[in-house]
């Protein structure tokens, strides 16, 4: 199950499995959201902390479902 999101790093995109993710962290001004991930490495995504929540839960749905 991979996801893709926008990102500040040069390569624009990235994708991510989501069994990677452990946390998703909301900015403080809202605009952007951290995904910490197992290897304890974090994502910087151009995404509100909603949508990056409301696009995890669809693809696992989908996937479950």
């Amino acid at each position: 199950m991979f996801i893709e999101f926008e990102t500040y790093s040069e390569a624009g995109r990235t994708t991510l499995n989501v069994r990677h993710i452990v946390q998703i962290e909301k900015s403080k001004d809202g605009n952007d959201t951290t995904l910490i991930l197992t290897n304890g490495g974090s994502v910087l995504v151009k995404a509100s902390y909603q949508e990056v929540c409301d696009s995890v839960e669809r693809l696992v749905e989908d996937h479950m479902g």
